[in-house]
């Protein structure tokens, strides 16, 4: 798994975050497909959330630099587990995991991120002082965020499949899906253990966005807007896999 991968699964920051109750992912999974509809629990006065708000993509397994490796090399049983990673961009998932879903047999799967939308408004948080400390600064300074976490199972055995994530399927750089309770901007760049992060973010409306990151050159990253409308993949990053 590369240095980023690394990052964006939080296996720098802390043990892997396991489920509490892996037992109840394929009936929680069920139950998101099979609903009809979301309820809208915003107030009258509150804004309305734009952005993305569905996911309706392919799932890939790959390797070194985001590179496809041979889907009939792996499981097809795949459980999809999101929680949230509040009050900045990178970091440890604080809330249970707020959407689940099955893959299906041909390796893709939708999600609405509007079913539980209530859940993702209230354990958004402001950024937070490590990262303020850091380099960091958002416009608004009281501007709510949390990262969509990305977790790949074996939906029998619940073991993990590697690191979850999501690229663009063009050029393989890394997305990032980030939370935003309002339009703002993010900017900055901190430099943790020689790899160095770049934010140069906008953001005009309130919801989820995609967040592109590029490497401009060794242990260098940037991170920029990529079009919501963007194509998109689920990417699972194995482990012990090296470039040829």
């Amino acid at each position: 798994m590369s240095k980023l991968a690394g990052w964006l699964n939080n296996n720098r920051f802390a043990d892997f975050y396991m489920p509490t109750r892996p037992g109840k992912w394929l009936s929680l999974s069920l139950a998101v497909l099979v609903s009809g509809c979301a309820v809208d629990n915003r107030m009258p006065n509150q804004p309305v959330y734009d952005g993305v708000t569905r996911l309706q993509m392919g799932i890939e397994y790959v390797g070194p630099d985001n590179q496809q490796l041979p889907a009939e090399q792996f499981t097809r049983e795949i459980v999809l587990k999101f929680p949230l990673v509040p009050a900045g961009i990178f970091g440890v998932p604080r809330s249970r995991s707020l959407f689940f879903v099955q893959a299906d047999d041909d390796l893709h799967f939708t999600l609405d991120l509007q079913e539980n939308l209530s859940s993702v408004e209230s354990a958004a948080r402001p950024l937070s002082r490590k990262w303020r400390s850091r380099g960091l600064t958002i416009e608004p300074a009281n501007t709510r965020l949390a990262r969509l976490g990305t977790f790949p199972y074996h939906a029998d055995t619940h073991r993990s499949l590697g690191g979850g994530g999501f690229i663009n399927p063009v050029n393989r750089d890394t997305l990032i899906l980030l939370y935003v309770d309002r339009p703002c901007e993010i900017r900055g760049q901190f430099t943790i253990e020689e790899e160095q992060f770049a934010h140069d973010l906008a953001f005009d409306r309130a919801g989820f966005h995609w967040i592109r990151i590029s490497s401009p050159g060794p242990d260098k990253f940037k991170l920029v807007p990529y079009p919501d409308n963007g194509p998109a993949l689920f990417s699972i990053h194995v482990m012990g896999v090296t470039a040829l």
